[in-house]
């Protein structure tokens, strides 16, 4: 993301490339917004337009560089867990990183984090646990959806039954922030993992889901 940065940024604002580590999350931010008619959805599936031709023919050989267009959608593959911003009124765009974060069962998120626009919202359900042998000190922060989510997961269910599952109408929203996080988690796989856009794919609850979902639905959170 640092490398998509350095290379895709405006140059012509007068700005740096900001990184700034949380305990819950990495934030990117690049001076300049997407170009022409790019969108954070385009981006995701690889299409991309050189702001800067000359820095990108030369990328490769100074920078670990892979191609035009290859280095949010490897990222993403990477760690879903991944939120992309297009900022236009701000002119910046924004890479939000979300971190795996482990916590005693009596903590919560930091004042300084709730209610504010990128730490946990008042929404966010803190600290569920997920009863799995291989981790079973996890805890997890879900949001009110996301359980919502896991509740109503039965089978094996293609994207749209999912969105329909919390009212949700955007696809690439829905995919960032409700089903990409349970994926990045262990809680939801996708039934064919090799081939993420077939459009046979569908989703299923983990066991570690599976043990979430009998923890909280069992206990009057299913949605109805």
């Amino acid at each position: 993301m640092l490398v998509n940065a350095l290379i895709h940024r405006d140059y012509f604002v007068s700005a740096s490339i900001r990184i700034m580590i949380f305990s819950d999350r990495i934030e990117l931010i690049s001076p300049g917004h997407l170009p022409d008619v790019l969108d954070t959805e385009k981006i995701r599936f690889g299409l991309s337009n050189r702001r800067n031709p000359t820095l990108t023919s030369h990328a490769v050989h100074i920078l670990p560089y892979r191609g035009l267009g290859t280095g949010i959608p490897r990222a993403i593959d990477a760690w879903p867990m991944i939120t992309l911003e297009d900022d236009r009124q701000s002119n910046q765009f924004k890479v939000v990183i979300q971190r795996n974060v482990e916590k005693g069962p009596l903590s919560g998120p930091s004042r300084d984090q709730v209610g504010t626009k990128s730490g946990l919202s008042r929404d966010q359900v803190g600290l569920e646990s997920v009863a799995q042998e291989q981790h079973p000190k996890t805890h997890l922060f879900l949001q009110h959806e996301q359980i919502t989510l896991l509740c109503r997961m039965t089978g094996d269910h293609a994207t749209p039954e999912l969105m329909t599952f919390v009212g949700r109408s955007n696809r690439s929203k829905f995919r960032e922030q409700v089903l990409a996080p349970l994926l990045a988690l262990g809680v939801v796989e996708m039934t064919i993992p090799d081939k993420a856009n077939s459009s046979k794919q569908r989703y299923r609850l983990t066991p570690a889901g599976q043990a979430l979902r009998a923890e909280r639905c069992a206990s009057g959170d299913r949605a109805l």
